[in-house]
């Protein structure tokens, strides 16, 4: 990775995953039913709503990136160094910034989800529900005519695609998903951290690897080097804001939000040049916090707990096997389940 300032290069990054689709979640759920809205913030993915600001600075993902180091090859963490400074963004970072729980990924049943039989009844059994199918119920509407959970059921689902793994519209809805969504006491006891983050750390890990072609595309005068990335990198711009003070010279932090994520909101934007300055570590006051550590609010939450004691080994399964798919009619309208 580059050894000094005038090595790192611009390049137009594409992140996939559109957060701002949260807010779209709440406009369509006060729009249709506080019912809905109520169900909606009891869930794991209820925080989300209350997101700020959603962009995904690009610039200062990919200039982070090119600090990248490997001090341990067999580490699932992600390790950078700026400065004298060794920086490390792994799975309990993400955690403390997301609020996702980490925990063994269960083990589900085959049969198939009543929830899928319900709404996506067109689609064959033998067809894939993809993300679009998903958008197409948000987005018409057969939304304002669906019982008051299964609409909250598809908000989640739109959320986590959409928001959070950054899935396109062709993408398939994973079967698990469909099952899991079935039950939302399952759905809110899943292991999201463990299930967002392979995706994302893959995602971040490799993104430079070819490096060379970005170097060498940029030399060429009508050619910019670029390149996309799926999976929730907003949680790495989070962490970037979070480790670095001069951050708070570009957004503003809500003192005792959680998650972290939805704490910040951006009131600068950042161009190459400014992104730069999140470099300079020698000047007072700009060092960076070599450690996240938990408020005493943060080290009570049970997603906390169960995730370090998951991560440190200390029990095999944290996770209870999701319930049996509901095989009841679905509910009426205006029922809460």
């Amino acid at each position: 990775m580059p050894d000094n300032q005038g090595d790192y290069y611009e390049t137009a990054l594409t992140i996939k995953a559109k957060l701002g689709i949260a807010k779209e979640i709440l406009k369509k759920l006060k729009s249709s039913s506080d019912a809905r809205l109520k169900i909606f913030r009891t869930t794991c993915f209820g925080p989300w709503l209350d997101i700020s600001t959603a962009y995904g600075d690009p610039l200062l993902v990919h200039l982070m990136l090119q600090t990248q180091i490997h001090p341990d090859p067999e580490s699932t963490d992600m390790w950078f160094r700026v400065g004298d400074y060794e920086l490390r963004f792994g799975q309990k970072e993400f955690c403390l910034i997301t609020g996702f729980r980490f925990g063994q990924v269960p083990l589900l049943e085959t049969s198939t989800s009543s929830f899928r039989a319900r709404i996506f009844s067109r689609i064959s059994l033998y067809q894939s529900v993809k993300v679009s199918d998903l958008l197409q119920v948000f987005r018409s509407r057969e939304f304002a005519e669906l019982a008051e959970v299964d609409a909250v059921r598809i908000c989640l689902l739109v959320l986590l695609e959409v928001g959070f793994m950054g899935h396109e519209d062709k993408s398939v809805v994973a079967d698990r998903l469909l099952y899991v969504v079935d039950d939302l006491v399952s759905w809110n006891r899943y292991p999201w951290g463990s299930y967002i983050w392979p995706t994302t750390y893959n995602q971040l890990n490799r993104a430079l690897s070819k490096r060379g072609h970005h170097v060498g595309v940029r030399t060429t005068a009508k050619r910019v080097a670029k390149y996309t990335l799926t999976g929730f990198v907003y949680a790495f711009k989070i962490w970037i804001f979070e480790t670095f003070p001069i951050a708070r010279e570009f957004a503003m932090r809500e003192k005792n939000a959680i998650p972290r994520a939805i704490a910040w909101r951006r009131t600068h934007a950042l161009s190459w040049d400014t992104c730069q300055q999140f470099l300079d570590v020698d000047t007072d006051g700009r060092r960076p916090q070599m450690e996240l550590t938990p408020t005493k609010d943060e080290q009570s939450a049970e997603w906390w707990i169960d995730s370090c004691r998951f991560l440190d080994g200390v029990v095999d399964n944290l996770s209870p096997v999701p319930k049996k798919s509901r095989q009841e009619p679905p509910p009426q309208r205006n029922e809460v389940s």
